[in-house]
């Protein structure tokens, strides 16, 4: 039987497409945020609504409006003035999070939907909620030795390459006696520091990762090791994992000439598979890239956050008024209830220089789906 499938999409920049000429820097309105994804690191459950904003400019020469936001969350809401903001104007979106009913580590998303030819835009926001009154097993299940954390894998996220980015980490000493780490190995362009070096019986530490600029490391997807050396007597040494994605280094907007500026353009943004996937299932779907603008649009990685997830381009390299499929294959094996999985493309747009494409589904076990039957 052939599933019907739900494609949440959205047919970008109808006009452009029929002109092309015109659509440059000095055209259409163009919607260019300071940060597609924001991290909160650790929010109490217990503290009160969380408050922020993301702000925005329009980089395109036709007055930009803000049409609707929609929130993948209840816990999130966004309010913004639907005002016409002009060409080189500023704005932002407020937001609200509530974290009182969602413990544990959270990755939720906003669609921005305006008459920006490279919208809609989804933004991201991560972090992890400490519920109220958990205990330090539950809080940080991973242990090692004496050591309690989060998770083996130490996930940076998207960060711009050029420039050094930090992201901290908690600790927890569950031993009886004082855990000193004596020294820490990383790549040279990593540094990481544990705040305190030695962590007291039954108390907590953070460990600071900063990543610097390395123009020989690739864009995109990273995993490498970093390891720490303790006084543990049960396990001295702790090896950890590294993951994170760099992005390219912007230029200065206010210096590139509009006919040589590459202008990325996706089809849509969001497939959502509403009937039935039973595990083992491959479940595939693909989007298009247009170069609306000027230049050479480059496209440096698409990268999943899956490996269970796979992406390939047709090509790499439009010239302007060009396209590209990429092909998304989801492997659902292993795969259990509801999936969230995303594609990041990595490109030289200096405007929107990562993308977002995000497949949903819910995966059911053989034997649920038969009992449905």
């Amino acid at each position: 039987m052939v599933k019907m499938r739900k494609i949440i999409g959205y047919t970008l920049g109808l006009l452009c497409l029929l002109a092309l000429p015109e659509c440059t820097m000095g055209g259409p309105a163009r919607i260019a945020f300071n940060k597609s994804e924001l991290a909160f690191g650790v929010v109490n459950e217990a503290q009160e609504v969380v408050e922020f904003t993301f702000d925005f400019t329009n980089e395109g020469g036709e007055a930009l409006t803000l049409q609707k936001v929609e929130s993948s969350c209840g816990c999130l809401v966004a309010t913004f003035n639907n005002a016409p903001v002009p060409a080189g104007g500023a704005g932002q979106i407020k937001v609200r999070f509530n974290p009182e009913g969602y413990p544990g580590a959270f990755y939720k998303t906003l669609t921005v939907h305006s008459n920006a030819a490279n919208g809609p835009q989804v933004l991201g926001l991560k972090g992890i909620v400490k519920p109220k009154n958990l205990p330090i097993q539950q809080w940080l299940p991973v242990q090692i030795g004496a050591l309690r954390l989060r998770n083996k894998v130490l996930n940076l996220g998207n960060f711009n390459s050029s420039q050094p980015y930090t992201q901290t980490f908690e600790l927890h000493n569950q031993g009886a006696n004082s855990l000193k780490v004596d020294s820490i190995w990383s790549s040279p362009d990593v540094q990481v520091q544990v705040q305190p070096a030695t962590i007291a019986p039954k108390t907590g530490a953070l460990l600071q990762v900063t990543i610097q600029p390395n123009p020989e490391r690739p864009l995109g997807f990273f995993s490498q090791a970093l390891v720490l050396y303790t006084n543990d007597a049960a396990t001295p040494v702790k090896t950890l994992t590294l993951q994170g994605a760099g992005q390219r280094p912007l230029p200065n907007k206010e210096t590139l000439d509009p006919n040589e500026v590459p202008a990325i353009v996706l089809s849509e943004t969001l497939f959502e598979e509403v009937e039935e996937v039973t595990q083992g299932d491959t479940l595939a779907t693909s989007f298009v890239i247009q170069n609306q603008g000027g230049g050479t649009l480059l496209i440096d990685r698409i990268v999943a956050n899956c490996a269970c997830t796979k992406v390939q381009a047709d090509t790499y390299a439009l010239k302007p008024g060009r396209s590209t499929r990429v092909k998304v294959t989801f492997f659902t094996a292993g795969r259990i209830g509801r999936q969230h999985k995303i594609v990041d493309i990595f490109t030289n747009d200096p405007v929107t220089p990562v993308s977002r494409f995000i497949l949903r589904t819910i995966v059911l076990e053989k034997d649920e789906l038969s009992n449905k039957d």
